[in-house]
């Protein structure tokens, strides 16, 4: 129970209080339970009381004196500790929430499962303070002196740590997703575990930290100073390093795709084993630096330096070289050129000699739709030649397949869905089970090309050149082949509903089991044409010229006959329901012909 002396001499004011506590007086308080609920005690000397359970929310403790004071289970929501000085006190379990204590001193605090939500720690000193499972999400530490704290397995999304001193601080395990580092000093921290993904390091002092088994995806480290880190074997895509100093780091197997190194400083850092694919390297001092084996597919070197750097089996393939300096004496055995573009004119002959490898354009399409669109985009419109190289069941998604020589090509099973086929030379393809939807074919070549199954749907074919194609069994609903030469080409079995062949020339085009449902094939030349068990409801013929068409089993139901010519056409078997037939004095012969 509470001395009510001690009750009266808090009623007193902090004058009164502070005047008994004074030198000399060694009475061991204890205010456990107490209510001061909204009490202005400003400066009041509380060191080493038992406060335990208390209740002091929204009360004044500003610039108050809790050095050691046992405030475990207290309630102090909203309460004021504005520049108070709590070193060493016990505020486990405490109920901390809206809490100011802006430049309060806290060091050595125990917060074990306190209450926190809301409060700013934004300029306070909470050295070796134990802030272990805390939930602080979005809580403010800008300024804050936290080195050697203890944050493990602490809840920190979003948390700004900007200028803050973490120097020792120990963040195992610490979710810090998002959370702003800006200019925040982490010399020696412990950051074991910590999942820092999306996490903002800019212009941070990082020297020698140790991220070998931290999360860091897509983190920005702008201008930051990370020279001797460990970042071995970590997930970087997508990182931002513009400016950044990382000489001496290392970065070996770590995953660097696209990551933006742009003007930083990596002399000395290994990045052996790196994947580097789309890296921008643009100005980056590589000097002594490491990239044995390192994946630089389509990286930009552009005015990077490289004297001494070791590149010894490097791939470079489709990188951009433009204005490098220093290559002369780097090491470049078995570097891969590849593609390389604007590079030096020496470059490819020196390296060369040092068994350089330059392949063809066949190895840059390997690296992925994305590496070769770029490439081509930066190398300008040459024609290529790829022709009878193996394709096949590979996905050139989008791909800009445009004036390419790919005649005799295995294309089969290939997804070409939306890749540019422009001027392309497919002759003698094989594309059978090619997925071509939304594929942009305009004066393409596909001559005596196999499409048997491929996915056409909606196409227009613009300009194209396909005699003798086969496209059995092929999708090519509503596909467009308005006044385009498909003679000979094979269309059996092929769906086809919808399709505009207007004005087409289909001499020798065969049509068997086709489903030309709804297509329009009107004023088309079909004499002759095998139509056998062909699909043409819906179909408009008006005026074709069906004159020895072979229309056996053919389905004409509901098809529009105006005008057209079916002189000497066989209809055994045919379904002519609700068809709109020619002129009468045009069908006397057919129709005889129908029931002999």
């Amino acid at each position: 129970m509470v001395n009510p002396e001690h009750i009266s001499l808090l009623r007193q004011g902090p004058r009164a209080w502070n005047a008994w506590r004074g030198p000399g007086n060694y009475v061991k308080v204890d205010l456990s339970g107490i209510n001061l609920e909204r009490m202005s005690l400003p400066g009041v000397n509380f060191d080493g009381v038992s406060l335990s359970g208390a209740r002091l929310i929204g009360g004044d403790l500003s610039g108050g004196s809790l050095k050691n004071a046992d405030l475990s289970q207290a309630s102090l929501s909203g309460a004021n500790l504005s520049n108070a000085v709590a070193s060493g006190a016990n505020m486990s379990y405490t109920d901390l929430r809206q809490a100011q204590v802006s430049g309060a001193a806290l060091d050595g605090v125990n917060f074990r499962d306190a209450r926190l939500g809301g409060v700013s720690f934004a300029h306070t000193t909470l050295r070796a303070a134990n802030l272990n499972g805390a939930l602080l999400s979005n809580t403010s530490f800008e300024a804050a002196d936290l080195c050697y704290t203890e944050l493990r397995r602490a809840s920190l999304i979003h948390a700004n740590f900007r200028g803050a001193k973490l120097e020792g601080a120990i963040l195992v395990g610490a979710k810090l997703e998002h959370a702003d580092f800006s200019e925040a000093l982490l010399e020696s921290a412990n950051l074991e575990e910590a999942d820092m993904a999306q996490a903002c390091f800019n212009r941070a002092h990082l020297a020698g930290a140790d991220f070998r088994k931290t999360v860091l995806d897509k983190a920005s480290f702008v201008e930051a100073d990370l020279h001797d880190a460990l970042l071995q074997g970590r997930h970087l895509a997508h990182c931002s390093f513009n400016g950044c100093n990382l000489s001496g780091a290392n970065l070996t197997d770590a995953d660097l795709t696209e990551a933006d190194f742009s003007g930083a400083n990596l002399r000395g850092a290994i990045l052996t084993n790196a994947k580097m694919s789309r890296a921008i390297l643009s100005r980056a001092d590589l000097r002594e630096t490491h990239l044995e084996n390192a994946g630089l597919v389509a990286a930009n070197l552009d005015y990077a330096r490289l004297d001494d750097a070791q590149l010894d089996g490097a791939n470079l393939v489709a990188a951009n070289l433009h204005r490098i300096s220093g290559w002369k004496s780097a090491s470049l055995r078995g570097v891969n050129l590849t593609g390389a573009i604007r590079s030096p004119e020496a470059l490819r002959d020196y390296a060369k000699a040092r068994g350089a490898l330059l392949e063809t354009p066949l190895t840059i399409l390997q690296q992925g739709v994305g590496v070769w669109n770029a490439w081509r985009q930066a190398s300008g419109p040459l024609k290529m030649d790829l022709s009878g190289k193996d394709l096949s069941w590979i996905s050139l998604l989008n791909a800009d397949l445009s004036r390419l020589n790919l005649s005799k090509c295995n294309l089969s099973g290939c997804n070409l869905h939306g890749a540019d086929l422009s001027g392309t030379c497919l002759r003698d393809a094989l594309l059978v089970e090619a997925k071509l939807f939304q594929a942009k074919l305009i004066d393409t070549d596909l001559r005596a090309a196999n499409l048997s199954r491929a996915d056409m749907r909606g196409l227009r074919f613009q300009g194209i050149r396909m005699k003798g194609a086969v496209c059995a069994g092929a999708a090519l609903n509503n596909a467009d082949f308005r006044e385009v030469d498909i003679s000979s080409v094979d269309f059996r079995e092929a769906e086809m509903y919808e399709a505009n062949l207007s004005g087409a020339i289909v001499t020798g085009a065969l049509f068997q089991k086709a489903l030309l449902r709804g297509a329009n094939l009107s004023g088309l030349d079909l004499s002759g044409a095998d139509l056998r068990e062909t699909d043409l409801s819906g179909t408009d013929l008006t005026n074709a010229r069906l004159q020895g068409a072979d229309l056996r089993d053919a389905v004409l139901r509901g098809a529009m006959l105006k005008g057209a010519n079916l002189d000497q056409a066989q209809l055994k078997g045919a379904d002519l329901e609700e068809a709109t037939l020619p002129a009468r004095g045009r069908i006397s012969f057919w129709i005889n012909k129908k029931h002999s």
